[in-house]
């Protein structure tokens, strides 16, 4: 636990007002998922959904508020968040395999997409300062892909769901 609980504090120092110019000039503030701990939230219990381990942020945190990982209900039904990041830790999402979710499983293609922003992520961390914007850039790119892949998921899903 203290490890992620290190990591997310790692991010949390170094995603403070970064400024990058992607096709303009962007500055970027972000927060870490409690589930996760990769900074994928652009504020804290907003119910924002993580794009890497969906998980719905509607305030649960044991960083700040020990027995929070315990709690069960709300947006993440019945997942703790300790469920949740132990389900991520194995497979990669919340859940566990044989959930069914709207979209159904991440297919490859997302899962890749996931792959790679985890992987700049994981670079923030080592880096220089210097290199923050130019990490940032690259996964702002992937972010968005991993958004329009995401909603395409969800179209063909309420398609499918329209048509039964």
């Amino acid at each position: 636990m203290s490890e992620l609980n290190d990591k997310r504090q790692l991010f949390e120092n170094i995603c403070q007002n970064v400024s990058v110019r992607v096709k303009h000039q962007i500055s970027i503030t972000r927060v870490t998922c409690p589930c996760c701990g990769y900074p994928t939230l652009k504020e804290r219990s907003r119910h924002e959904i993580c794009r890497l381990c969906d998980w719905e942020d509607e305030g649960e945190d044991d960083l700040h508020y020990p027995d929070d990982h315990q709690y069960i209900g709300g947006a993440n039904g019945a997942y703790t968040l300790s469920d949740a990041r132990e389900n991520f830790a194995r497979y990669g999402v919340m859940y566990p395999p044989d959930h069914i979710a709207f979209t159904g499983s991440d297919p490859e293609q997302r899962r890749a997409l996931k792959q790679d922003l985890m992987g700049l992520y994981d670079q923030l961390l080592d880096a220089a300062p210097s290199e923050y914007p130019a990490l940032w850039k690259r996964a702002i790119t992937v972010e968005r892909s991993l958004s329009k892949e995401t909603e395409k998921s969800l179209k063909e899903a309420y398609a499918a769901r329209l048509n039964k």
